[in-house]
């Protein structure tokens, strides 16, 4: 009997050392496969606030864009009603008025296009190349209303 309590005793023993390293290799394995998804995890959380910020800042762009289009569209109505005096004959700037008003026209239709391309590109992952271009177009953009305002103070003068 002793003899039998002693195997039992060393299988229990061997049993309890062999599920010691299962189980501890099994919580070594979650333990990296853990460490492994927080790491992923704050890789992705770091994209994500990229992209968010991609996103808010062309958001910006669109917005600053449309505020440009509808000051061109506000300088068109202008510049037409001014067309209609020429027409009238109650000015004699009738050339450089329709010459303004067509540019003025491509000018919104450029603006409507890059409206369209923006809001094309804000559907498409934004890359710092496409932030860095819709930033370039829209400081360009800016120049050329800032050349709009001045040919129309002079046009007014």
């Amino acid at each position: 009997m002793v003899e039998l309590v002693k195997k039992l005793s060393m299988k229990k023993t061997f049993f309890v050392t062999q599920l010691e390293s299962f189980f501890s290799s099994i919580t070594q394995e979650f333990q990296e496969k853990i460490t492994n998804l927080e790491v992923e995890n704050k890789i992705l959380i770091e994209r994500n606030k990229k992209l968010e910020y991609d996103v808010n800042n062309l958001v910006k762009i669109k917005n600053e864009l449309q505020v440009q289009l509808e000051s061109a569209q506000d300088t068109i109505d202008l510049l037409s009603s001014q067309l209609e005096r020429v027409k009238e004959g109650k000015a004699l700037d009738y050339p450089k008025v329709t010459l303004e008003n067509e540019r003025l026209k491509k000018e919104i239709e450029n603006l409507k296009d890059k409206i369209k391309k923006l809001e094309d590109k804000s559907t498409i992952k934004p890359t710092p190349h496409r932030v860095a271009n819709a930033y370039n177009q829209t400081m360009m953009q800016k120049k050329n209303e800032e050349i709009i305002k001045e040919i129309t103070k002079n046009l007014k003068k």
